[in-house]
């Protein structure tokens, strides 16, 4: 009785006395040695004592009882359930152990039971999971058929009548997952406007009554087209949705002002462009918003000044088109009076004459408009120097009519000719060329110190032959031409014997393998 027995992790104190009241012997649990224990020696005991809820143990929990009892009963029938994550509340405290513990071997198993229910309620579920495992939201401990669903916790809280409707009425076939939540979804039949108004019938109706409409507190600003100034004023819906027509409603102002345009459409149909809603009367009109800005002298304008007969639209916007009686140049100088013109003033034009194809450069831009343009005409005005300096032209002609060559237009006299780039020499010595002479330039053998000082870099030997210089000799007809074959087409023996295989020879061009003259 003073073995400790605790420290080999099983308590003596709930077994002090067999079951006839005598003291434990130590052999009553260790029967074959005291080394050794059999398990099945508690379930044979216990079944004596308490058989029916032993069998029912076993079957739960199989022989294995040290596996979960100490001694002292920590989980036995003095266990409390309530004191863990998952107290036992409604049918669940009715329920056995191993109804949720089933096959639990250990402590370990025993505390890892899952806590969900549809863990162990899954085979119960007549939803087939639609409702998603959350049964606790619908269902309760106290009774699996009867059901509380608080409609709050899903996408459409209920209100109103909705209150009061049965479930069935909008889970059709115990659908309950799925269902729209939008009015036309049940709605669609109940509609006596046909669609007229949309699909969205909380716009005008509540959920306290299908004929409780919402016409006072309607808010317009939902539909694309909010009421300001005297729209707000508008008694009724049907001044403007006529019929009942709500859906499709013209949003333009012409559709419902068409009557009150006192200008007949000729300004267009964008009444807003000009009106406002506070008040039909009170109109104003950004020109800017127009492809012709007023700027300047045309911001003070009346509208009629360009508008006449209030005609608005299709009015020109070029200043010909108004000013054609103000124009002193009578269209010499075209249409665009803006080139020198602008709005500030009509008076103090300028003008770039930069832009016209012609830059006024040296004295040209101190020469005043009438000294090129006479007569005020300035369309088509010629541009060569000598169509105004003709009759300043010293030379009469004989250096051609490009003055630019020589002359600047910074001063008229004081020319000066860049000599250096005129090279072509029968422009000016065509009486100085012979009928069989070079037909080339003539400074490759001439220069400008005397006309018969000549000299030839000549490629080919000037003694060739015996012609001591004397070009003719080779050349008898041109400078340009010459032929070898002419001179020894008179020795055909010897040409034979040194061209024996004369066939691959071209006799007419004996410079392409002599170019010096050799004969090797």
């Amino acid at each position: 009785e003073n073995y400790p027995h605790a420290e080999f992790g099983f308590y003596l104190l709930a077994h002090l006395s067999n079951r006839d009241g005598s003291a434990f012997e130590c052999q009553d649990c260790h029967v074959d040695s005291l080394r050794t224990f059999d398990d099945f020696t508690c379930t044979e005991c216990h079944m004596e004592l308490e058989n029916e809820a032993m069998l029912q143990h076993v079957v739960d929990f199989t022989f294995e009882c040290l596996a979960c009892h100490n001694g002292i009963d920590s989980y036995g029938s003095d266990f409390d359930h309530q004191s863990t994550e998952y107290p036992l509340t409604g049918r669940h405290l009715e329920t056995s152990c191993g109804g949720c513990h089933l096959g639990a071997t250990s402590i370990v198993e025993l505390q890892s039971a899952p806590s969900d229910c549809y863990a162990c309620h899954s085979q119960d579920d007549t939803h087939e999971g639609r409702f998603t495992e959350d049964c606790a939201a619908c269902h309760s401990t106290e009774s699996w058929q009867e059901t509380t669903v608080d409609h709050d916790r899903t996408a459409f809280p209920l209100v109103g009548q909705h209150q009061e409707t049965a479930c069935l009425e909008c889970h059709v076939d115990a659908e309950w997952s799925g269902i729209p939540v939008d009015c036309a979804g049940c709605h669609t039949d109940d509609d006596v406007h046909k669609g007229k108004l949309g699909t969205d019938c909380v716009a005008c109706h509540t959920a306290q009554s299908w004929q409780d409409v919402r016409t006072e507190d309607f808010d317009h600003n939902l539909t694309g087209y909010p009421l300001t100034g005297k729209h707000v004023e508008i008694p009724t819906c049907e001044s403007c949705h006529a019929g009942g027509q709500f859906v499709n409603t013209p949003r333009q102002c012409v559709a419902c002002h068409r009557e009150d345009d006192a200008h007949n459409a000729r300004f267009g149909i964008d009444c807003e462009t000009c009106h406002r809603t506070s008040d039909w009367k009170d109109a104003t009109f950004d020109h800017d918003r127009t492809d012709f800005r007023l700027t300047g002298a045309h911001e003070s304008l009346r509208c009629e000044s360009c508008h006449a007969n209030g005609e608005y639209s299709g009015t020109p916007s070029s200043c010909v088109a108004c000013h054609a009686p103000d124009d002193v140049h009578a269209g010499s100088f075209g249409s665009d009076c803006l080139a020198c013109h602008s709005t500030t003033t009509w008076r103090g034009a300028a003008f770039d004459h930069q832009v016209t194809g012609f830059s006024l450069t040296g004295k040209h831009v101190s020469a005043s408009c009438e000294k090129c343009h006479g007569g005020g005409v300035y369309a088509g005005t010629p541009t060569r120097c000598v169509d105004c300096h003709g009759d300043d032209d010293a030379h009469n002609g004989s250096f051609g009519w490009e003055c630019a060559d020589c002359h600047t237009t910074e001063k008229w006299r004081g020319a000066a000719f860049d000599h250096a780039g005129q090279t072509d020499c029968q422009s000016c010595h065509t009486d100085d060329k012979p009928k069989d002479h070079y037909s080339g330039q003539c400074s490759d053998c001439h220069d400008t110190n005397s006309w018969g000082n000549v000299s030839f870099s000549h490629s080919f030997p000037l003694n060739h032959g015996g012609a001591k210089s004397d070009c003719a000799t080779c050349h008898p007809n041109s400078l340009s031409d010459y032929t070898c074959y002419e001179c020894h087409k008179h020795e055909p023996q010897k040409m034979q014997e040194k061209h024996a295989e004369k066939d691959i020879f071209d006799l007419s061009d004996c410079a392409a393998c002599h170019p010096n003259g050799k004969k090797d």
